[in-house]
């Protein structure tokens, strides 16, 4: 993630000023700052990672070679240093890195996974669980760290554009090309790519002259559920048409076990959360045989029971 890399060449400029080998009383500072990483470190081993990584990049014959600090006082500076950007790491990562288990308390609090029902998904499949991302793009406070979460697995990634499909992954650009647009100091665009027909097998198209924004640009594509992936996968074939470079794909959910296969290859397919839930096809579907009611407030009940007649 970006964060190792700032840590990494933060550590390396700081200890990396003279060829000298470490003292006896240096090394005993460094072990001793070395004894100390669980506390420095927190949950996520960010540090850990980064200093762990500069010492064997910088080791030689059992001694630290090129970065010799010439008094006590410069390594106590360090250490005070290292200590003072670990809380600020920690801070960082309990306010923004959310990992599987938090992403789903957010879902369940806002009422956004529902279950023990009877599901028509965008895709025609039937099933008895949905993820309701309506539920939670109401709540800025809950959108936007999740959005966040996406913006930081793609930093170092050079995006310039993030695109989503239409209606509801509207927001979820938006919010994610901010925080990158944060993260980076530069802009990066939100924009969104919408259905040529109103068939559900109609291809994605870019309109209202975003494609000038995605053409030859690198272009992270977001979503916020995958069931098949079809409506991810025609974002992304939508962005190739036109010259864009697809560097990965950023969803809430995958409910499907999409692999990056599924959506066109891309390079990097990241999701928030991972859940399973059981999906027939109609002519499959026990929920149907049984008679189950079909669920018409959320998915595409109501336009299944439209076409049927019912």
């Amino acid at each position: 993630m970006n964060d190792y890399r700032i840590v990494r060449d933060w550590i390396i400029s700081l200890l990396d000023y003279n060829p000298k080998p470490f003292t006896p009383e240096v090394n005993a500072a460094m072990k001793e700052l070395w004894g100390k990483r669980d506390s420095v470190a927190g949950e996520r081993g960010m540090i850990v990672d980064a200093f762990k990584a500069v010492l064997e990049y910088r080791k030689t014959e059992d001694r630290f070679t090129p970065y010799y600090c010439d008094q006590q006082d410069a390594l106590k500076r360090l250490r005070r240093e290292m200590l003072e950007r670990a809380r600020a790491l920690k801070e960082y990562v309990k306010k923004y890195l959310l990992d599987e288990q938090e992403v789903l308390l957010i879902l369940r609090r806002v009422g956004a996974i529902i279950t023990d029902s009877h599901i028509v998904y965008t895709s025609g499949l039937h099933g008895t669980a949905y993820i309701n991302k309506d539920a939670v793009y109401p709540r800025t406070g809950e959108t936007r760290p999740l959005c966040r979460v996406i913006a930081d697995w793609f930093a170092d990634d050079n995006v310039q554009v993030v695109i989503a499909p239409a209606i509801g992954g509207v927001i979820l650009s938006q919010w994610t090309a901010h925080h990158l647009t944060e993260m980076l100091g530069r802009e990066v665009f939100g924009v969104y790519a919408e259905k040529s027909g109103e068939d559900e097998e109609t291809a994605f198209v870019i309109k209202r002259g975003y494609d000038k924004f995605v053409a030859d640009k690198k272009v992270l594509v977001v979503e916020d559920v995958l069931t098949t992936g079809g409506s991810a996968k025609k974002v992304v074939e939508a962005v190739q048409a036109i010259g864009g470079e697809v560097v990965g794909l950023g969803v809430f959910c995958n409910r499907g076990g999409i692999t990056p296969q599924d959506v066109g290859n891309v390079r990097k397919l990241i999701a928030l959360v991972n859940l399973e839930f059981p999906v027939w096809s109609e002519s499959e579907c026990p929920l149907c045989r049984k008679g189950v009611p079909i669920n018409t407030d959320v998915g595409k009940g109501r336009e299944f029971l439209a076409r049927r007649g019912s």
